[in-house]
């Protein structure tokens, strides 16, 4: 039960971080985050079904150093249904990029941005995707920081460290 809490937890924290960083984005681009929002291409394309599809990457970008996803995940919601689905992309899956030949999906990110990163998903499994978020290891702290800011306690009855 408290495994199941804490997994809860932290994926309620890790969109409420999402949500965070989106704002932030939107209020002041140049944050304290290595983030350059304005300089981002991104040509999202419109799900036939009427779900939308939102590409979430999480990087570790570094100053203006080209960084791979570490983080490729795929928020779906349908507003008929009114029901949300998330699904994580391994990002050492080993796909075909566009222009580049194959390579882990991770490295479209890096050759290309969010936009080569959203066609290579659209080549390798045919998903539209129509928006994405961006964050980056400083948008993360910040958002934890907001979402918990005295913490968060966690009782654990017995841990096993091994070396």
């Amino acid at each position: 039960m408290l495994f199941f809490l804490i997994i809860v937890l932290l994926f309620l924290g890790i969109l409420l971080y999402i949500f965070v960083e989106y704002q932030q984005s939107l209020k002041n681009s140049q944050n304290g985050s290595s983030l350059q929002h304005e300089n981002i291409k991104f040509n999202g394309v419109r799900n036939k079904s009427g779900k939308i599809n939102i590409l979430l990457l999480g990087i570790d970008a570094r100053g203006k150093e080209k960084s791979r996803a570490d983080t490729i995940m795929i928020a779906q919601y349908d507003p008929e249904a009114k029901k949300f689905k998330i699904a994580s992309i391994m990002r050492d899956s080993y796909v075909y990029i566009p222009g580049h030949g194959k390579n882990k999906i991770n490295a479209a990110h890096a050759y290309g941005g969010p936009e080569l990163l959203r066609k290579t998903i659209k080549n390798n499994f045919d998903i539209d995707i129509e928006y994405f978020i961006l964050v980056d290891f400083k948008g993360f702290t910040k958002a934890i920081d907001k979402a918990f800011p005295e913490g968060i306690e966690i009782n654990v009855d017995r841990c096993t460290l091994k070396s």
